[in-house]
């Protein structure tokens, strides 16, 4: 009989118990966070990769000048946060509230008082990984570029049932600035501002040069004052689509131009929309469409002071 070689079997063996002995991988835990900014900076410096952060319901962690932000999330997080809120102090010093590296979502917390000054993202800025935002609000933040939420182009973010009020950025993108890509779904983009210089983009309520889509949306009431784009400015080949979305009431006044949208050098492609009520010093209050390509489907363009659009034509509106 021949026997197997004795030096394979046993060389078999061991690789076998290498095997077993090895340690398991790390599991993905859950960390319930007090309500504490303290406790909340640790928690995040602290995560593994994949931890999920269970926030304090009701809340209000109020970064200051003793625990300061920003939060930098640099390995994939779950934050939730059950109604929680994540602020920075007003009298602290300036910082943004997250600083996003890795992979980050974020359930029901609203982020405020944020302040990005001579930067950008003052709530949130996204430098790498995708962003996922649901349920939540983004208010009151501000910064030189997207006062509330900025994407760069190495970064995405996917936003959904959430908020954007009451950003301001001293020159575009007052609610939300992306060079990246951005999906935008049953979401409310209003009251925000972005100031623009002497006559240059502003995109009130969204500033994109990248790649944007908005679905069963509002992006109203927002302000570009002296610049162009109240509701949203698309710009540098950037490509918008929207569907089921209102862009509303918006407005470029104080010498701007279109209200609505402006569409500069870019494409854009409504379905199914409105963009009706905007107002601009400068024709037109609508879309501000200046070499760029445009597409009506099902959209409506109406009632927009001085007129509709111009001056590139755009199929479909008229006025």
């Amino acid at each position: 009989m021949k026997f197997p070689n004795i030096a394979k079997v046993i060389g078999a063996g061991a690789f076998f118990l290498a095997l077993t002995a090895l340690p398991a991988p790390a599991q993905a835990a859950t960390t319930s966070v007090p309500c504490s900014a303290r406790a909340l900076i640790d928690a995040v410096n602290n995560a593994a990769a994949g931890d999920t952060l269970s926030l304090a319901q009701g809340c209000v962690y109020t970064l200051d000048n003793t625990n300061p932000g920003p939060l930098v999330v640099n390995r994939p997080l779950t934050i939730l946060g059950h109604g929680s809120v994540i602020q920075r102090d007003p009298s602290a010093v300036a910082f943004r509230i997250f600083t996003v590296n890795a992979n980050l979502s974020i359930d029901l917390v609203t982020i405020r008082n944020g302040d990005a000054t001579g930067s950008f993202g003052g709530g949130l800025a996204v430098f790498n990984g995708r962003l996922t935002l649901t349920r939540s609000t983004v208010t009151n933040n501000r910064a030189d570029f997207s006062g509330g939420l900025g994407v760069l182009s190495s970064a995405s973010a996917d936003i959904r049932n959430s908020e954007f009020t009451f950003n301001v950025a001293t020159r575009n993108g007052g609610g939300i600035a992306s060079d990246g890509s951005v999906t935008i779904d049953r979401t409310a983009i209003t009251d925000n501002t972005a100031f623009g210089v002497n006559g240059t983009v502003g995109g009130g309520g969204i500033a994109n040069d990248g790649t944007l889509a908005i679905t069963g949306s509002n992006v109203n009431r927002n302000h570009a004052p002296g610049a162009r784009g109240g509701g949203i400015a698309n710009i540098l080949g950037g490509r918008v689509t929207t569907s089921g979305t209102n862009v509303n009431s918006n407005d470029a006044l104080d010498g701007g131009t279109g209200g609505g949208i402006a569409n500069i050098n870019s494409t854009l492609f409504l379905s199914r929309s409105n963009v009706n009520n905007n107002a601009s010093t400068n024709a037109p209050g609508g879309i501000d469409n200046a070499g760029g390509a445009v597409t009506l489907d099902r959209t409506n363009v109406r009632n927009n002071t001085p007129t509709n659009c111009s001056p590139t034509p755009v199929p479909g509106c008229l006025g």
